[in-house]
């Protein structure tokens, strides 16, 4: 009985293997048809960031002392204005992204042109010394 086992382990393994294969293929042809080339694309290759400009700034680089500074001024002027804002707020209103505020609204913080209170998102914003 042993050698018969061993026979029709064998078969199984066999047969596994081949419709293993089979399920591989199909599985490979669907996908070349869903891309509609007979041929596998050759793979990637890393692209570099180029820092294409966009807009003003460029994208993934650093913003000039200038335009730090005119963001800085804004922010300030704003928040003047506007006592209690929240950085979305104050995004909302310069047109820009929020995390393009984190630099600038961090560095006006640490010269004491602004201060904060509240946590996180419900952080406001002030002109002048901590409250």
């Amino acid at each position: 009985m042993n050698d018969l086992e061993r026979r029709i382990r064998d078969r199984v393994d066999a047969f596994v293997e081949e419709l293993t294969d089979l399920i591989r293929q199909a599985a490979l042809e669907s996908v070349k048809e869903a891309l509609g080339s007979a041929e596998s694309p050759p793979p990637r290759a890393k692209q570099k960031r180029t820092g294409r400009v966009v807009g003003k700034k460029r994208s993934g680089g650093k913003r000039s002392a200038e335009e730090l500074a005119r963001s800085e001024g804004a922010i300030a002027t704003f928040v003047a204005k506007h006592p209690g804002a929240r950085a979305d707020q104050i995004a909302r209103e310069m047109g820009v992204p929020t995390k393009d505020l984190a630099l600038p609204i961090k560095k006006l913080l640490s010269r004491g042109e602004l201060s904060t209170q509240g946590q996180k998102r419900a952080t406001r914003y002030f002109a002048g010394k901590k409250r």
